[in-house]
């Protein structure tokens, strides 16, 4: 195990981080945050891009980072998260049981349709990100969908619609990184097969 300020995320097994990102994201719900950037914004010293790699799962993330998202959510569960508890879920440690951990009386945000995750801006730019077609797909236009539903500037149907388009897209992406994938391997072949020919 390399020593705690080299420590990185990559130095354990998919399903240990994938056991921690879990963790984490729960942690972060219960505590009464629905968006990271809602947790981050109550604790700067929390990145929303960090925060969003380790309930990835991903193999980036530093010790300074597990830190900090352990002590937030220490804050509201003191007994037990701190510090350390995202290495020690890491190195197989327990989950730790929050049906049976107090919460701090400050929860931060509500989870209830009165909450903005997205304050500071205005509706105008909201509807901008969800028209944009170039971030269709995107944490931040799910985000943005969210926060107008919020604001009731949403119907139901709107919001599954828009739900809906996000899941379309990512699949529409991920088989066009697939197909793209798959060409480049058969021109590597090809090309593979031009030379050996050659020689």
């Amino acid at each position: 195990m390399p020593p705690t300020r080299n420590l990185r995320t990559a130095d354990y097994s998919e399903s240990a981080r994938r056991t921690l990102g879990e963790a984490v994201a729960d942690a972060r719900r219960r505590a009464g945050f629905r968006w990271r950037t809602d947790l981050a914004r109550a604790h700067p010293e929390v990145s929303v891009s960090s925060l969003k790699l380790i309930e990835q799962a991903k193999p980036l993330v530093g010790i300074t980072a597990l830190q900090a998202v352990g002590g937030a959510l220490g804050e509201h569960f003191p007994e037990a998260w701190d510090k350390d508890t995202p290495r020690a879920i890491l190195e197989g440690g327990r989950i730790p049981d929050l049906d049976a951990a107090p919460i701090s009386a400050d929860l931060g945000p509500s989870i209830d349709r009165d909450v903005d995750p997205l304050e500071d801006v205005d509706d105008d730019a909201l509807l901008a990100i969800v028209t944009d077609r170039s971030r269709l797909g995107t944490d931040e236009h799910l985000e943005a969908l969210g926060t107008l539903f919020a604001r009731d500037r949403l119907s139901k149907e709107a919001f599954a619609y828009g739900l809906v388009v996000n899941r379309k897209v990512r699949q529409a992406r991920e088989a066009a990184d697939r197909e793209a994938g798959n060409l480049m391997q058969s021109l590597t072949e090809r090309v593979r097969s031009d030379l050996s020919g050659s020689n």
